[in-house]
């Protein structure tokens, strides 16, 4: 026990030192807070909570937190909270039209070329934003969110084929193991996997015609750790791909499919999430930092 809580401490210093080389970082970029103001980066790092605190949280939820994120609000923090953006400078056209203009822009290989009439050749990031929020005050009403749109998504409807039944079906079994953390966009979720023996996270999505998520293959303090490394990039599935351990994916597909028929769920349409482990020391990874913190490539990946 000494141990974890030794590792928990280590973790909870290297998360604070992470937020704020990010602070320092976001504010020499330019990148700026949600919302048309355009203020600073959103950057919260509370003290960690106190036990009555979770026990009260979980005496309102009706069952005690998993384990991991018990520990992570007793010893690490009772509330982690980052959110940027990228800001906007509108401009105007010939012919008086407003067209918003990109002032900070990541590397082209986290970005999508186009052409502009006004601009010319352009690119359009993957995505212009990234948060990521644990708050044990946020608990209780995520819970609450989360079985009501577990309920409303699982209630029978007449209209459904019996085909389509049993694919919300075979995805309402897996999302049930889903313990969540913070709603994302388009309804997303960050959700701890409790049927995984280490608790490791998963993106949790709402559908049978798209694969309904993804295994992140890392528990709560390790993906903070690789989040905190790139600078909090958040949880946009299209950039989080570009920095995808393709080999550490492939082995987590291998253990999470093991005792699957998946060519049998494929004819069926039975998708399964994607499996989704990033790494900070990749070569993405490295040029995110580089372009971050404004270092060479072998510095950011100190």
């Amino acid at each position: 026990m000494a141990d974890g809580k030794g590792r928990q401490a280590a973790s909870g210093v290297r998360i604070r030192q992470d937020v704020e080389a990010f602070r320092v970082a976001a504010s020499r970029l330019g990148l700026v807070g949600p919302g048309p103001a355009h203020g600073p980066v959103a950057v919260e790092l509370a003290p960690p909570a106190s036990e009555e605190a979770i026990a009260a949280v979980e005496a309102e939820i009706g069952r005690r937190l998993p384990a991991t994120l018990r520990d992570f609000f007793l010893r690490v923090t009772a509330r982690l909270a980052v959110a940027w953006s990228l800001p906007i400078t509108i401009v105007l056209d010939g012919v008086g039209q407003e067209h918003g203009r990109r002032d900070v822009v990541p590397p082209p290989r986290f970005c999508m070329r186009f052409e502009d009439d006004v601009i010319g050749e352009a690119y359009e990031p993957v995505t212009s934003d990234g948060a990521i929020t644990i708050s044990l005050d946020e608990v209780a009403r995520l819970w609450r969110d989360w079985q009501e749109d577990l309920a409303d998504w699982t209630a029978p409807d007449s209209a459904e084929t019996p085909a389509r039944r049993r694919r919300s079906e075979h995805v309402a079994a897996w999302l049930r193991h889903g313990f969540p953390l913070m709603a994302i966009s388009m309804g997303n979720w960050l959700c701890i996997d409790l049927a995984n023996a280490r608790e490791e996270l998963a993106i949790m999505v709402f559908t049978i015609d798209t694969p309904p998520g993804a295994l992140l293959g890392q528990n709560l303090i390790e993906h903070l750790g690789q989040q905190g490394s790139l600078g909090f990039p958040g949880l946009d599935t299209n950039l989080l791909l570009e920095f995808r351990d393709v080999e550490a994916s492939r082995r987590l597909w291998q253990t999470t499919t093991a005792a699957l028929d998946v060519p049998a769920l494929k004819r069926r349409r039975m998708h399964l999430p994607m499996p989704l482990v990033i790494d900070a020391n990749g070569e993405a990874g490295s040029a995110w930092r580089e372009w971050v913190y404004g270092l060479g490539a072998s510095a950011a990946a100190t």
